[in-house]
């Protein structure tokens, strides 16, 4: 008697029905006797690929086995079946876990969480920066807006808060010890816009560090040369006000007397830089 291993591949097959047709991967020892069906040597054994019929519980393939026409085909359709049932369990496995990590990643997530706690605006509502829609240079304000107020500590011990300021076009500088743009940029601040403006007492500039400890900033300032007012921004919290959190710097902010955004960088660019610069001569002109 020749023993062949069955691999079910049909669709499932119901008790009731008298004839099904059953697509069988068929493996069988390779004992040099020739088939009518293509095959795939592997090693000792074959693999046939054929359709048949079951009738009434019994598999019908006289051409692979001439000399055992009748085979039980109840435990290859309950294969199938379990077969069948494995794939689909495996199936929704991986469907649960994918709807699960996209939960994880955007679910539940409460307003302000990752930005900010939350931002007072003029007229004393509270608003986080996850309502303001970012533009392409990642600012949540845009020219024309109040300029969130807030209230910082310079490196110097001094508080500020920019509602004070007004009636004076302040400049935000937003930086950090890390940013190698900020360092190149800066020097050129502190000469042609700080020494510049610096006695006039209706212009304001400060550094907000982003997030950094106070003897970091402090050699910041030092490496630097500048002697603008350097402010502290933990967690990055006024930087939120401004731009998304995540966001990159250099930035600056310039504001005017009555505490409009009318201008907005993003990086160092020299013509921007200048534009800046004639911006800056302009508000305190008029």
């Amino acid at each position: 008697m020749k023993h062949v291993n069955l691999l079910c591949t049909s669709d499932m097959m119901s008790p009731s029905a008298e004839s099904r047709n059953l697509h069988l991967l068929l493996q069988r020892p390779d004992d040099g006797i020739n088939s009518p069906f293509s095959g795939k040597d592997e090693k000792s054994s074959r693999v046939f690929e054929i359709n048949t019929r079951v009738d009434s519980g019994i598999f019908h393939a006289p051409e692979v086995f001439p000399h055992e026409r009748r085979l039980p085909a109840r435990k290859i359709a309950a294969s199938g079946r379990l077969g069948y049932y494995i794939r689909y369990t495996f199936n929704l496995f991986i469907l649960l876990t994918v709807a699960c990590g996209i939960f994880a990643c955007t679910g539940n997530r409460k307003p302000g969480q990752d930005t900010q706690e939350g931002a007072e605006k003029s007229d004393g509502q509270i608003v986080t920066d996850t309502e303001h829609q970012a533009d392409d240079r990642g600012y949540i304000v845009k020219v024309g807006d109040m300029a969130p107020d807030f209230t910082m500590t310079t490196i110097a011990g001094k508080t500020v808060k920019l509602s004070d300021l007004r009636g004076k076009v302040v400049m935000l500088q937003f930086t950090a010890s890390w940013c190698v743009v900020c360092r190149k940029e800066m020097p050129f601040i502190e000469k042609d816009i700080w020494l510049k403006h610096k006695d006039n007492p209706k212009f304001a500039l400060y550094g907000i560090d982003r997030d950094e400890p106070q003897e970091t900033v402090e050699q910041f300032v030092s490496q630097t040369g500048v002697t603008y007012p350097m402010g502290l921004d933990p967690g990055a919290d006024i930087f939120a006000l401004y731009a998304e959190r995540k966001a990159g710097i250099t930035r600056n902010v310039i504001v005017d007397s009555e505490g409009r955004i009318v201008l907005l960088t993003r990086l160092y660019d020299p013509d921007e830089f200048a534009s800046m610069c004639l911006k800056i001569d302009e508000l305190l002109t008029d």
